[in-house]
């Protein structure tokens, strides 16, 4: 009799096992190379930070000129992944500027750069000098080909201040940074 429970026992083993076999057959299936040929994409999209968007001017000509405040300093700080073949433009451009007479000609108003710190692609970038002509941007950086950080520091000043009106002058400049 105990030779008929263990035969029972066996079968039903086997069975199981053959029954795990089968199921398990697609698995290892399909897990098998193939030929033919696999590619990977990989998709980088650029990405950019700047800090600040917007730098709010205040200048103050005196009318004897003893307390003007003609120049304005402000720290750009721009990290840009561009994709490969664009050029970075860290760009501004001077809005609503005007003075105790209304609307002041935006070539009043001039810049100048300095690195302060640079990495990656940044560093091979240099701050740009210049002034506004009309509501264009211009550039505030030259020579961003690659990935990287930058940060300037940019001197903003009253040009002719000797020859404009007593008052305090006030603008925007805005910001941007893009890849192109």
């Amino acid at each position: 009799m105990q030779a008929v429970g263990a035969r029972k026992i066996r079968r039903a083993w086997c069975f199981a096992a053959g029954v795990a076999i089968l199921l398990a057959l697609p698995l290892v299936l399909s897990a098998q190379p193939r030929s033919g040929n696999t590619a990977l994409a990989l998709q980088v999209t650029p990405e950019a930070r700047l800090m600040p968007l917007q730098v709010t001017l205040r200048f103050h000509v005196s009318a004897d000129g003893s307390a003007s405040v003609m120049s304005q300093t402000a720290v750009v700080e721009a990290w840009m992944r561009a994709a490969p073949q664009q050029q970075v433009h860290l760009e501004a451009r001077l809005t609503a500027f005007s003075g105790p007479d209304g609307t002041v000609p935006p070539e009043t108003v001039s810049f100048s750069g300095a690195v302060l710190s640079a990495a990656g692609g940044g560093q091979a970038a240099n701050c740009t000098a210049g002034s506004f002509q009309d509501a264009s941007p211009l550039d505030l950086a030259a020579g961003w080909e690659r990935p990287g950080k930058l940060a300037c520091t940019v001197a903003f000043s009253l040009r002719g201040a000797p020859a404009l009106p007593a008052g305090d002058y006030t603008g925007t400049v805005d910001l941007t940074l893009a890849a192109r």
